[in-house]
């Protein structure tokens, strides 16, 4: 791995606040950074991919943002959808579990 061939300005800047002894983040963002780049074509190298996204989600929208603007913008509007989409599920979930309850109780059961 050449540090000196760094292409992003924030791992550049990370790079130069970071000691030695700490460099695993800095290698790990490298690999996002290059994933993000030229994403994985294979299941191994996608599985480092996701795990990297998930472990740096922070810094994983930095670099996005720094690639291409537009990626970011698809990434957000993905993650908002995703949201959304998790909170409506739990609000069927809660009136179903309300309706069973309520059934619960007019068949005689304790509340």
């Amino acid at each position: 791995m050449e540090y000196s061939e760094i292409k992003s300005a924030y791992i550049k800047n990370l790079l130069q606040e970071t000691s030695w002894q700490d460099h695993k983040k800095v290698d790990d963002l490298i690999k996002l950074h290059n994933y993000i780049i030229n994403h994985p074509k294979s299941f191994i190298p996608g599985m480092h991919y996701t795990h990297l996204m998930q472990q740096y989600d922070n810094e994983f929208l930095v670099l996005l943002k720094e690639y291409s603007e537009q990626a970011y913008d698809i990434e957000i509007k993905k993650r908002n959808a995703f949201r959304d989409r998790l909170i409506i599920e739990e609000k069927k979930e809660e009136e179903i579990i309300v309706n069973q309850r309520n059934e619960w109780i007019k068949a005689g059961g304790k509340p």
